[in-house]
């Protein structure tokens, strides 16, 4: 596999210059990704809102659904932090979207004990500035190897062949059902802080998966796993809660998908879709983030059922696309 490019920090100013001439040079060895076309003039024109300049960081920004949101907000204009405990995976992110380099790839966890580390090591490389938050709580919690702290439910227990709920031990369950809860929590305690400084309305977006029966069109999901997508339901409607009651100045919202991810060949034949679902989710959160809403839209749970609903969510969250560069890879 090819090496991650180095991780020395740049300066804010350069990394801001970058972003609003749409290219960052280095060593005069680059190309471009999502040149500027007249739909995206025009969409200039209308004034369609965009992430140009902005910091964003995706919490679970690696696997199908990561990689969907991390390239909608990148095309956004926005500079993308992704963190994962697995090198690999983030390798394998920068691979897939073609070595952006405004994409922050950054070793480490937001779990308990190792947040703090992480946190420090994405704001020393982007001047200490964070003015949005994607969390992807694992649309697809019950897929194997998805390559985050969610995957590891599948080990604990998870799909047909794992534990039954009630073959846990007392002991054993809080450990289990809070493992994304807790991983959640901390991200929210260590990144909302971080926002309010923010020169724009920041915002905190929850991106969850549908919670319904263990035994699905969406494949076998785990009983622990169910109980761990609730939690993170839950968490998100108080955060929901305070911040409305509050005079904080983030907007936290959610967005719950419920529609099939990774269709068989069969059934994508019948029921085609323009673009790939994990896109779609990607290009809401980013209008999401992008738009200075009302007071009436700030703080809200949108869920997505159905391709119509998904059309809708993105005529309500219009948002710019503006390209991002990438390194020059020679093969």
């Amino acid at each position: 596999r090819r090496r991650l490019r180095s991780s020395s920090p740049l300066p804010w100013s350069r990394w801001q210059r970058g972003a609003e001439r749409g290219a960052l040079r280095r060593d005069g060895r680059y190309r471009r990704a999502g040149e500027l076309t007249e739909s995206t003039i025009s969409m200039a024109a209308a004034k369609v809102p965009s992430l140009l300049g902005s910091v964003t960081w995706v919490v679970g920004g690696v696997g199908i659904v990561g990689r969907g949101i991390a390239g909608a907000l990148l095309r956004a204009g926005s500079i993308v932090i992704v963190n994962s405990r697995f090198p690999g995976r983030l390798e394998a992110l920068n691979e897939d979207l073609g070595y952006p380099e405004n994409l922050v790839s950054v070793h480490g966890t937001m779990l308990p004990g190792g947040a703090a580390e992480t946190l420090e090591k994405a704001m020393q490389r982007t001047g200490n500035r964070l003015d949005h938050v994607v969390a992807h709580s694992a649309v697809r919690w019950w897929a194997n190897h998805a390559g985050d702290e969610s995957s590891t439910l599948a080990a604990q227990g998870g799909g047909s062949s794992g534990l039954r709920l009630l073959s846990f031990e007392p002991s054993e369950f809080i450990s289990h059902a809070t493992q994304l809860a807790s991983l959640h929590y901390t991200a929210a305690h260590s990144l909302l802080p971080r926002m309010t400084g923010s020169p724009n309305r920041p915002s905190y977006t929850f991106v969850t998966g549908g919670g319904g029966a263990l035994h699905t069109a969406w494949g076998p999901r785990s009983a622990i796993g169910q109980v761990n997508a609730h939690a993170v339901w839950g968490l998100s409607a108080a955060l929901r809660c305070e911040v409305s009651e509050s005079n904080w100045p983030v907007r936290v919202s959610e967005l719950r998908v419920g529609l099939r991810l990774n269709r068989p060949a069969s059934e994508r034949a019948i029921d085609p879709r323009e673009t790939p679902l994990s896109n779609d989710i990607g290009e809401i959160v980013a209008g999401i983030a992008a738009a200075a809403p009302t007071t009436h839209e700030a703080n809200e749970l949108y869920t997505v059922s159905d391709s119509d609903e998904v059309q809708k969510m993105k005529q309500r969250f219009p948002v710019a696309t503006i390209g991002y560069s990438v390194y020059f890879r020679p093969e």
